[in-house]
């Protein structure tokens, strides 16, 4: 169904309920005449639906557009003003200096449809206009007068100063949307890739070792590759998608699978079942890059993997924890923090030689 009301119709009728003051002057104020009083309410009619027609064609339906800089239409503005001081220009018999008070709606117009330098300068034209207009009918003795028109103009200054403001507020914080999911989207990518990459290679590894020695070893082990592959090219598949969260029990199986296949003892302590449903992606995550920096730097020959309902260990007996923090453990600190948890890594036993690296995440209680 086609709607036939839009928001740049309600945003700029709602105004329109302040065209019955020249409405209530012309009934208590004017001794021009009958017809012409009729035909001051024909305009003052035919000046509201012109208003809105000249709104909805030349406003944009999205007002952070202007912000933007898109570039207003000025032929059908210029058009619009002629039609609107037409319109005045007739109900000036009834009204006399009270005509002014449909000028304002000619400055929101201009105000609405230009960027807010031309807009502010726009106020100012109209605001003169009017005060000349004023100063034609009463001389310099217009105080009495003047007052409406300039509390309409800076009232509508204002707003659209805080429609600026509030519109730029919301194109920055779309921005910094973006360029946060950016980044998690990257994040997700490099936890996934790293972790699953690793996996192919320690696979792969392990297939040429067996392939003259023992076929049936490294035929089984080349099919857990393409096993592997398949699942983890759906995997990226899904982060490019947005969908996709690691489940804490297929990763805790994983890991232990590619830590045996590097030749690495593993002891599960805890079990997935007993972490919160709402903190077993996040577990999930961090064991996806614990696992996969043992793997790749630790040169380790135990792992120790604890999982608590508020806390996930990944302990080891390598070479230690390295000077610099890597990407993933940029990104996945600022995921467990976004989380409100904390992110903790130190040497599993300092008094030893190779003291190890414990990774835990933690949520306080």
């Amino acid at each position: 169904m086609k709607r036939i009301l839009r928001y740049e119709d309600l945003y700029a009728g709602v105004w329109l309920v302040f065209l019955f003051l020249p409405v209530l002057f012309v009934a208590l104020y004017s001794d021009a005449g009958v017809w012409w009083d009729v035909g001051a309410y024909v305009a003052i009619a035919a000046f509201a639906v012109i208003y809105i027609v000249v709104f909805r064609c030349m406003i944009a339906r999205d007002m952070p557009s202007i912000v933007a800089g898109a570039r207003p239409n000025l032929g059908l503005a210029s058009i619009g003003t002629v039609l609107l001081l037409g319109c005045i220009a007739i109900t000036v018999p009834s009204l006399g200096p009270n005509a002014t008070a449909m000028m304002p709606f000619l400055a929101a117009l201009w105000m609405w449809a230009l960027p807010m330098g031309l807009a502010m300068f726009a106020a100012a034209v109209w605001w003169f206009v009017s005060m000349g207009f004023i100063w034609l009918f009463l001389g310099p003795d217009m105080a009495s007068v003047w007052i409406g028109p300039t509390m309409a103009l800076l009232f509508i200054c204002f707003f659209r100063f805080f429609n600026e403001r509030a519109a730029r507020e919301e194109s920055l914080a779309t921005e910094l949307a973006t360029a946060r999911e950016r980044e998690e989207i990257s994040r997700d990518v490099h936890d996934l890739l790293g972790h699953s990459l690793t996996a192919v290679s320690l696979k792969a590894q392990v297939a040429r070792r067996f392939l003259r020695t023992e076929p049936d070893r490294a035929e089984a082990e080349l099919e857990e590759l393409l096993q592997l592959t398949q699942r983890s090219l759906e995997e990226v598949r899904g982060v490019v998608g947005r969908m996709s969260t690691p489940d804490l029990a297929s990763q805790l199986a994983a890991a232990r699978e590619v830590l045996e296949a590097a030749e690495v003892h593993v002891e599960v302590r805890g079990a997935s079942e007993r972490v919160p449903a709402p903190r077993r992606a996040l577990f999930a995550w961090a064991l996806r890059e614990g696992t996969t920096n043992v793997v790749r730097h630790a040169q380790a020959a135990n792992v120790t993997i604890t999982l608590e309902p508020d806390r996930l260990e990944v302990a080891d007996d390598g070479r230690g924890i390295c000077a610099e923090e890597g990407h993933g453990l940029t990104g996945l600190r600022r995921r467990i923090e976004d989380a409100g948890a904390t992110l903790r890594l130190r040497p599993t036993n300092a008094a030893l030689e190779r003291p190890g690296t414990q990774l835990i995440v933690e949520y306080e209680s």
